[in-house]
Order: C-alpha cells, then structure tokens, then sequence
C-alpha cells in the first residue's frame, strides 16, 4: 500500500491495511482441509474443514476456523494418519 500526505490531508494509519486478528476476514493462514481429497487452487470451503498447520506438523485436530476460506495454494489428497495431515496450504478469509 503507499500513501501519500499532502498539505492537509488527514491521514489515519490505524485503519489502513487488513486485519492481523487472527481468522478475521482478509486474513491468511496456513491449514489443511480435514475432508482430504484434491481442491482446485482458487475454490473455496467451509473454514469447519480446515485446521491450522505448519510445515512440520500434522494439523491441529482440535482448533476449527469459521467462515469461508479460499485456497491460494495447492491441495492433492494427503496423508490423514495421526489424526492431521502432512499437506498444509495457504487459505485466505473471505467471508
């Protein structure tokens, strides 16, 4: 985002930019859809399917997300054993 301030324009940095709470709409996260299967990049879900990952870690089983997630990365199948998967994607918050 760029700003300009000229002369006397009122500029308010506390309410530019998304929001960084997490799972708030315009948000990013790292999660994987509990439901498995392929997902198209660019589809969305219900954030009920999704549980946050890492890059090292199966998905938290216990933490669900709410609202409607769209995938900006990439999902096949993966591997559900130990209760996650090893297959985490980048989702952002859309409603």
């Amino acid at each position: 985002m760029t700003s300009t301030i000229r002369g006397t324009d009122n500029f308010d940095s506390a309410t530019s930019g998304a929001s960084t709470t997490a799972g708030a709409v315009s948000t990013y996260m790292l999660a994987n859809n509990s439901s498995g299967g392929t997902i198209s990049t660019g589809a969305t879900v219900a954030g009920s399917s999704l549980r946050p990952t890492s890059t090292g870690d199966p998905s938290n089983t216990s933490y669900t997300m709410s609202g409607t997630w769209r995938l900006m990365g990439h999902k096949t199948g993966g591997n559900t054993s130990y209760g996650g998967s090893w297959e985490g994607s980048l989702w952002v918050r859309v409603s």
